[in-house]
């Protein structure tokens, strides 16, 4: 999605008879380029932005609100390599998208 969170519409925000999950990235880095929106008619029981578990809402989320209170690493993962041929060793760049 290609807003900022100022930008975007209360009513597209936030259809009728859906849950709504936003990201937006960091306007300091790429202010509304690459930001995600997840509309469901299913709640899910937990949804958590990123995947070093360090992204965090402020109040951030307790250890019963978090999916996982082990995040894998990626030498644990199977991951493709980047543009310049590099296989990322910290999930830091993905988080920062």
């Amino acid at each position: 999605m290609k807003s900022s969170r100022q930008a975007l519409d209360r009513n597209f925000a936030l259809p009728d008879n859906y849950d709504t999950f936003l990201s937006f990235p960091s306007g300091k880095v790429k202010g509304g380029y690459s930001g995600v929106s997840v509309y469901t008619k299913v709640t899910p029981c937990k949804a958590e932005e990123g995947l070093t578990g360090l992204l965090q809402p402020k109040p951030p989320l307790d250890s019963n609100e978090r999916i996982s209170s082990v995040y894998p690493r990626p030498h644990e993962m199977t991951l493709m390599v980047d543009e310049e041929g590099n296989v990322p060793h910290t999930f830091d760049a993905l988080d920062a998208e």
